[in-house]
């Protein structure tokens, strides 16, 4: 059995909305919300996903589980932590008995295209975990004290990967590194090599149209290219 946990309990507040990020309208006419635009992938035949677990704020959670009760009836709405370690786990724990695989992905992540989700539960067959990777295309520098260092060192960029979500696990893995965490951290696969560093793990390609949503430009950039993903949908 195959669970999706999509983190949705955030504020938001780098993106300077007055409702958080993963909530704002996009399509006045539909009242259609940036979580919506995660759905009708979801819900479409070729998955797998026998269940949805959404986490959101408590502020959220009556107006959240009454729109997708009508969206999507096999979403679980559940309120969610203080800070995502918390959430992730809360929406692990909710996931049914029957569970085997769970993909946790972020709810400010509207654009993770279906092959995407594909390649990470088909992989999962072999893996303990699948992550998805992308490059660093920009040079990088660490500054050991702050940024009015003199001499920050450089990183080899290729050596450097930014790290997306969903990432998929093995329930029983990933449900027992969260109920052992002890100490806050802000990736799921970091919590289970702090459990079992012996963890199998499998990196693929992230795509770049999978970008987090932080800022009020980004919030911008998903209503232009909201047209684009609606017509990417149907097609599947």
């Amino acid at each position: 059995m195959n669970s999706l946990v999509i983190l949705a309990a955030g504020d938001g507040k780098r993106a300077k909305q007055d409702i958080p990020k993963q909530f704002v309208i996009i399509d006045k006419n539909s009242g259609k919300r940036v979580i919506n635009l995660h759905l009708p992938i979801i819900k479409n035949k070729n998955f797998d996903f026998h269940e949805i677990v959404v986490v959101v704020p408590n502020s959220w959670f009556v107006t959240i589980k009454k729109e997708l009760k009508k969206i999507c009836p096999i979403a679980k709405v559940i309120i969610g932590g203080s800070n995502r370690s918390k959430s992730a786990a809360i929406g692990i724990k909710a996931c049914s008995k029957k569970c085997e695989n769970v993909l946790i992905h972020d709810g400010a992540r509207p654009f993770a295209s279906a092959n995407l989700y594909k390649l990470c539960i088909e992989k999962l067959k072999k893996n303990d975990a699948v992550i998805p990777i992308t490059d660093s295309i920009d040079s990088s520098v660490y500054f050991q004290n702050s940024f009015e260092d003199s001499n920050p060192t450089y990183l080899k960029r290729e050596y450097l990967k930014l790290i997306q979500t969903p990432q998929a696990f093995k329930y029983k893995l990933i449900s027992q590194a969260y109920a052992n965490l002890e100490i806050e951290k802000t990736d799921d696969l970091q919590i289970l090599l702090t459990y079992n560093d012996k963890s199998k793990v499998c990196f693929i390609n992230g795509e770049s149209a999978n970008f987090k949503i932080t800022t009020k430009k980004d919030v911008e950039l998903v209503m232009s290219l909201i047209k684009n993903h609606d017509k990417e949908v149907e097609s599947i």
